[in-house]
């Protein structure tokens, strides 16, 4: 695929019922940020989460951040 990845088609995203955080790097230079636009838009209880500047891997450049964020969110989803 162009993307180069993995890759689900819109019925298996649109078919995700739980809420559902989507964290993304505002300077992903791996992954277009309409491929987050795209998961919001299929998933019915979605959320969008940009962290600024940082790269691809939030989780190990941003890593309380996105902690804190992650937390907060199943915390008040639950």
């Amino acid at each position: 695929s162009a993307q180069g990845g993995v890759v689900y088609e819109d019925s298996a995203i649109a078919g995700i019922t739980q809420p559902t955080l989507v964290v993304w790097a505002k300077h992903n230079r791996v992954t277009s940020f309409d491929l987050a636009l795209r998961f919001i838009d299929l998933i019915a209880n979605s959320r969008l989460y940009v962290i600024p500047n940082c790269g691809h891997w939030t989780m190990v450049m941003r890593p309380d951040e996105f902690v804190r964020t992650t937390t907060q969110f199943v915390l008040h989803t639950s």
